[in-house]
């Protein structure tokens, strides 16, 4: 393994474990939203978790040799992900500390459209380049994604209650 791709194999680790400890930290109650240094550091985090996805399966140490067809299939997973997460980000104007339920654009038809698009860019990339070691680590960001959605479903239904019940039984996912 060289070690260019073990260095971004660890931050891609790293950032999701602090995306992690910041979800726990909000699932305390806590205001952590209310903290630009945190939300800063948070977003820090999550550019670079973005960054070492995209530059470590290329690198990936352990290639499989995969079909054209499913190659094309990972750019076509990776490019949805990408415009599910980029067209949130421009709705939402931010990352955290969206005050409000939205249920219109992206919202109106999948509840967490930039974490749905996170799942796809860790099942899409590494499709595409035959990415067998990175594959493991885009498991456990998807483990991880999957806690975070997990957690914010908990956070939305006790903030909008009904409201928020009803948006659920309406959309995706």
């Amino acid at each position: 393994m060289s070690v260019p791709y073990l260095v971004l194999l660890i931050l891609f680790l790293l950032s999701v474990g602090i995306r992690t400890a910041f979800e726990l930290w909000n699932k305390t109650g806590s205001s952590a939203t209310e903290s630009r240094l945190l939300i800063s550091a948070v977003s820090v985090a999550m550019f670079t978790m973005w960054f070492c996805w995209g530059a470590m399966n290329p690198m990936d140490p352990v290639r499989i040799r995969m079909p054209d067809a499913l190659r094309w299939a990972g750019v076509v997973f990776f490019v949805l992900g990408l415009a599910l997460i980029v067209g949130s980000m421009i709705q939402l104007h931010r990352f955290e500390g969206v005050t409000h339920l939205v249920t219109t654009g992206f919202f109106s038809r999948i509840r967490h459209p930039m974490y749905d698009g996170f799942l796809l860019w860790f099942f899409a990339w590494p499709l595409h380049f035959g990415s067998a070691v990175s594959s493991l680590a885009g498991i456990v960001g998807i483990i991880n994604i999957l806690f975070w959605r997990r957690w914010e479903e908990e956070a939305l239904t006790a903030t909008f209650g009904e409201e928020y019940r009803t948006y659920r039984a309406k959309t995706w996912f």
